[in-house]
């Protein structure tokens, strides 16, 4: 899994924003075609056009963290370090300081709003099961927010760990 992540962290963003398009517009599909009822032109069209806005707004904020963290290299270095919880050794204190204060109030962040998010959304699949639409789709949906509730607070202590940990590793060379 870490090579995978490696290797999308260096994909140049033309190829990015293409396996994201790709990968978003054929899972779409794919659960679109589950319910053959829905399944038209006109509803293919949609999607694609939906992933070609999803693909293009994430390959967005993609370039703009890349540059944000100093290029993309830097920035898959950066991720590769959340990761594993080591510097790399050629590790720019005036570089990293600051990006890994970012990446803690992001975190910080997402351990409040994700859950609210998460929330929201089982809330919206409870009343969607109360009233009889779709009962699969409500009980998986409200698993899934139950589930990113939870994932988002083990994996946001997880990250504070090893951001807390990436930053004692940089003080002593801030010296």
């Amino acid at each position: 899994m870490n090579r995978y992540y490696r290797w999308l962290d260096h994909l140049p963003l033309p190829a990015f924003f293409g396996f994201v398009f790709v990968f978003f517009t054929g899972v779409r599909l794919i659960l679109a075609a589950a319910d053959r009822d829905r399944f038209t032109a006109s509803l293919v069209v949609i999607e694609v056009v939906g992933g070609l806005i999803f693909a293009g707004i994430l390959t967005a904020l993609v370039a703009w963290r890349r540059r944000r963290a100093g290029g993309r290299s830097t920035f898959a270095d950066m991720n590769q370090a959340l990761r594993t919880g080591r510097l790399p050794e050629d590790a720019e204190p005036s570089v990293w300081a600051p990006e890994l204060e970012r990446r803690r109030r992001s975190v910080v962040a997402s351990r409040i709003w994700g859950p609210i998010f998460f929330g929201i959304v089982g809330v919206l699949g409870v009343a969607a099961l109360v009233s009889g639409q779709g009962v699969v789709l409500s009980l998986l949906l409200i698993a899934l927010c139950v589930g990113f509730i939870v994932f988002t607070f083990v994996a946001g202590h997880r990250s504070l760990v090893k951001i807390d940990s990436l930053k004692r590793q940089l003080d002593p060379r801030d010296a």
